[in-house]
């Protein structure tokens, strides 16, 4: 039998054996183990955000779509993000070419989403020229002011305030599309409708 005692150095040194098994048994059963995360993984969360990433940019609310033809030089169709003129619109599809006549043109007006532009050659007469002719005199409630609202029969601050809103949402395709606003009846229709257009 072993009676001899241990010295404090044989004593020191049997703690570190036992300190550094201890370690390597801790080690050992710890990498052993799955990763905690996977435990918790959510597929159906994983598929969410795998199929984010696949999903096309959506366009603004305010962009705007026009299409452009006629004598410029890069006519076709062309998306802005913010409100523009017909002026911004040339000036995108190249500028006029030589054979444009730009005086047929209201070059400050706004441009509403899905609207057409039709650049005339000289000679040609546009159809925004003949819409002038034909509503000569008339307030284009796709186009006018405010202010030049208000010179319509019948129409006031607020009902001026309603057409301009509605207008920035969807142009007018007719007239008629007056009587789907708050306030225009049929009788003040009737009174608005010698006097406007949408052209």
């Amino acid at each position: 039998m072993w009676n001899k005692p241990f010295s404090p150095r044989e004593k020191k040194l049997a703690v570190f054996l036992a300190l550094v098994l201890f370690l390597l048994g801790f080690y050992a059963k710890n990498s052993r183990q799955a990763p905690k995360p996977q435990e918790d993984f959510d597929p159906a969360q994983a598929l969410e955000v795998d199929t984010s990433q696949d999903q096309p940019i959506e366009k603004t609310a305010n962009g705007t779509y026009v299409h452009i033809t006629g004598a410029v030089k890069k006519p076709g169709l062309y998306e802005f993000s913010e409100p523009v003129r017909v002026v911004d619109v040339v000036n995108t599809a190249g500028g006029f070419t030589d054979q444009a006549d730009p005086d047929q043109l209201n070059l400050a007006a706004r441009v509403q989403d899905e609207a057409r532009i039709h650049v005339p050659s000289k000679g040609e007469v546009s159809d925004q020229a003949q819409g002038q002719s034909l509503d000569q005199g008339k307030i284009n409630i796709n186009t006018a002011s405010l202010e030049d609202l208000q010179k319509i029969p019948g129409v006031g601050e607020k009902t001026a305030q309603r057409i301009l809103d509605q207008r920035q949402e969807s142009p007018y395709q007719k007239i008629e599309d007056l009587k789907n606003l708050p306030g225009i009846g049929e009788k003040k229709f009737e009174e608005m409708k010698d006097y406007v257009s949408v052209f």
